[in-house]
């Protein structure tokens, strides 16, 4: 270890008192980094007395490149023509950088200055590099001033420091816990404190805390004091995006950094500063909401430029159940309806040629959407005629459409207004859903029960617990059991615990049900002889003498589990950008998938509304807004079609189905969703102009938090569900963007071997 003035005398001797400070840190930081190499260098040269080895050109190159990074970084303006490996030209290098001369001098004398320095000592190979400063973080906030009172010239009141300093625990981006300084400053004339994520003061007589979107760092435990840096959160954010749970993500990050690592013959340089347990379950999930409760506030900055903000200290509970009310609002992602491009935004084309062509979108090409000729015969693509049409006795009868609703199909020209775009939304839901009451009440409850781990009822029907399970039996039950004193009900729940309890897990089906598959697979191979069954005992029917109950076919009604929400619905455009979710509590009907779209476009007039909506029951939810809501404004601005792959299964004898809710019509009627152009060879083709099962697709990709999401409350379930879309069009976007690039790239590869082959043809 050297002196500061033996290191001064060095640095002198290299550079010029005029050089910037942090560009001689940032050279000699460099060196330092290279002491493996010179180490090397000296090892090569006591077995060789060779002066120069390849060792040194490798850390001259390396010096050399951080001269450039340097001037880059330093210099931005002066040094971004600095590229060239020898540039000599003295009038291109920045005032405060080194010049030409001292960084030739210095670049020959590295060795030298290395073994001065005392590093790549063949004694003394594992010496430190004292540029790998452990220097302690301090968390202050950002705000010099106060940003609710003001002084007389009106600029903010100047911040005093609240608190003694704290030490507290942080986890950097580097993965390392370390101890840091934490620093509170106050405000005096209004009295609200400043931390480092957070700002807590009074506001409508309550103590509240507002939230910094832009914090630097996250505190995820009052009572451990424990920090992270807020890139470690955005690292969560991502791999949650990749269907990881919070108890994955922190066993795999105690187990990746942590003192106690699974990989014993691997020991990472600085792990001595590591926990044996850095993240618990509950700081995880605690990390992941502070940082999209900043991701959500930033985004929703334009719609409501207040700053968020809880009751103080909020238990993660409580900071979710406020975050919904906040953001949350009918499940819309910010500004999701004001998105369109080129894959779910098409110009408007017209059936009749004299009615022209609306101009294209910016960046779109005008001859792509050609006007949609009509053919009369198309043989491929076709489709049979009506049952009504066929001289077929035995043909099914004809589905009756609504009296008041037109037979033909319907013609561009009844929309009453030429829109210059039209777009498609399609919508879809999945299989989950959080636990809910299961009290038998009609109409059904959709409260959450009292204790999401083995609450049945909710908090108004508690009451339930002490009559039997058996629905349609008033009996009250025996202690320590869901059912009434009767035989028959003992037996039934006995059977049900059997089949369903702690001894046949999920494990022990699946692993049952794998057995049988192997089973399987060896007898087709003819090396099996038998398949062997699950253990699990049918459930029996009560006998006919027993009390009565309500029974659903065969199936007997029990209240032995809590119910569940019956799925999720989803809105999509056609290019997969997510709009909303909605949870339907009973089933996928008709009614409650028209009130969704409803809330998701209540204004009439609105220009925002889909010109099109895919969904794969339209027709009869089309049928339902035609009977139900015969004046609705949605008959007039927006047409319904089933998407491609369900509309093969609908029946043919449907009219309203054929006529009105065809995805690709070889009529005419809808060119705007069948594009006719050339292909490759100049044949004429036809595809659809619209991606109809994007939904589909984004709800197999959300299928994979289906296990996670029916074990949350109901709170977070809804606030995962919208963090995660919301981080899904974030991805939408990047992945749009990169493959925007990557079609520029080749495009501008094929100009250039374009002209490449133009100049060869020339000579």
């Amino acid at each position: 270890m050297i002196s500061l003035g033996d290191f001064i005398r060095i640095a002198q001797d290299c550079f010029s008192e005029a050089t910037s400070f942090q560009y001689v840190l940032t050279i000699f930081g460099t060196l330092g980094a290279t002491r493996p190499l010179l180490l090397l260098h000296n090892l090569q040269r006591r077995q060789g007395n060779r002066r120069m080895t390849a060792w040194i050109t490798a850390t001259r190159e390396i010096i050399t490149r951080s001269f450039r990074n340097a001037d880059r970084h330093f210099f931005p303006e002066e040094g971004e023509d600095l590229d060239g490996e020898n540039d000599e030209d003295e009038e291109d290098i920045p005032l405060l950088a080194p010049t030409q001369e001292e960084r030739q001098r210095f670049l020959h004398f590295a060795p030298e200055i290395s073994s001065a320095l005392g590093w790549g000592c063949v004694d003394e190979p594992n010496e430190p590099n004292v540029f790998d400063l452990d220097v302690l973080p301090v968390l202050v906030t950002k705000f010099t001033s106060c940003i609710f009172c003001q002084n007389e010239n009106g600029e903010g009141k100047d911040l005093r420091r609240s608190k003694k300093v704290v030490t507290v625990n942080v986890i950097t981006r580097s993965y390392s816990l370390v101890k840091a300084h934490l620093v509170t400053a106050h405000c005096i004339n209004c009295g609200v404190d400043y931390h480092p994520d957070r700002i807590v003061g009074h506001h409508n007589d309550s103590l509240r805390q507002f939230y910094i979107y832009d914090a630097p760092f996250l505190r995820i435990s009052k009572p451990a004091q424990l920090w992270v840096d807020r890139t470690i959160a955005v690292a969560q954010a991502q791999s949650i995006l990749q269907h990881q749970t919070f108890s994955g993500y922190a066993t795999w990050f105690n187990k990746v950094y942590s003192r106690g690592a699974p990989d014993p013959g691997f020991t990472a340089e600085g792990s001595s500063n590591h926990a044996n347990h850095l993240l618990t379950n509950d700081q995880s999930h605690r990390m992941f909401v502070e940082h999209m409760v900043r991701r959500l506030g930033a985004a929703y900055r334009d719609l409501n430029p207040e700053i968020f903000h809880t009751s103080h200290d909020p238990t993660t509970a409580q900071l979710v159940k406020e975050a919904l009310q906040w953001f949350v609002q009918d499940g819309i992602l910010p500004g999701a309806q004001l998105h369109n491009c080129e894959e779910c935004t098409h110009p408007k084309r017209y059936n009749q040629p004299n009615r022209g062509l609306a101009p294209p979108l910016p960046g779109q090409n005008n001859a792509q959407y050609m006007v949609a000729e009509v053919e009369d015969e198309d043989p491929e693509i076709e489709l049979p005629p009506l049952p009504a049409t066929q001289n077929n006795e035995n043909a099914g009868p004809q589905l009756e459409m609504p009296a008041h609703f037109n037979v033909n199909a319907p013609q561009d020209q009844e929309l009453g207004r030429e829109p210059a775009e039209v777009n498609l939304v399609v919508m879809d839901g999945t299989v989950a859903g959080h636990a809910i009451c299961n009290a038998p009440v009609h109409p059904r409850c959709r409260n959450p029960p009292y204790n999401f781990k083995s609450a049945r009822f909710c908090d108004e029907h508690r009451g339930y617990n002490h009559i039997c399970g058996i629905k349609g039996c008033n009996s009250p039950t025996v202690e320590g059991s869901m059912v009434c004193n009767s035989p028959a009900h003992q037996l039934f729940h006995a059977k049900f615990l059997n089949r369903y309890g702690g001894r046949s897990s999920l494990h022990t089906v699946r692993r049952a049900v794998e057995r049988r598959a192997e089973a399987i697979q060896r007898r087709e191979e003819g090396n099996g002889d038998g398949i062997p069954t699950a253990n699990l005992p049918p459930l029996p029917q009560l006998p006919p003498d027993g009390p009565v109950v309500v029974q659903m076919g065969e199936r007997v009604t029990h209240t032995f589990q809590a119910d569940r929400v019956y799925c999720v619905q989803l809105l999509t455009f056609s290019c997969g950008y997510p709009i909303a979710f909605c949870k339907f509590y009973e089933s996928e009907s008709e009614s409650q998938a028209f009130a969704f779209i409803k809330r998701v476009w209540p204004d009439p007039a609105s220009p925002l509304r889909p010109t099109y909506l895919s969904y794969d029951r339209a027709c009869s939810l089309l049928r339902h807004i035609v009977t139900s809501h015969p004046d609705s404004s949605w008959l007039d601005s927006t047409k319904f079609i089933v998407d491609v792959w369900h509309y093969i299964g609908h029946r043919v004898d449907d009219v309203m189905c054929r006529t009105r809710c065809n995805p690709a019509p070889s009529d005419g009627s809808q060119p705007d969703l069948i594009i006719k152009e050339r292909d490759h060879r100049g044949n004429l083709v036809t595809r659809r102009a619209f991606n109809t099962e994007t939904a589909e697709q984004l709800n197999a990709w959300f299928g994979s938090y289906k296990q996670s999401l029916n074990r949350m409350t109901d709170f977070n379930f809804d606030f995962f569900i919208y963090c995660v879309l919301f981080l899904y069009s974030e991805d939408w976007i990047y992945r749009k963007g990169q493959k925007e690039e990557l079609a520029e790239r080749r495009e501008r590869r094929a100009q250039e071997r374009a002209a490449r082959n133009n100049v060869a043809d020339q000579e």
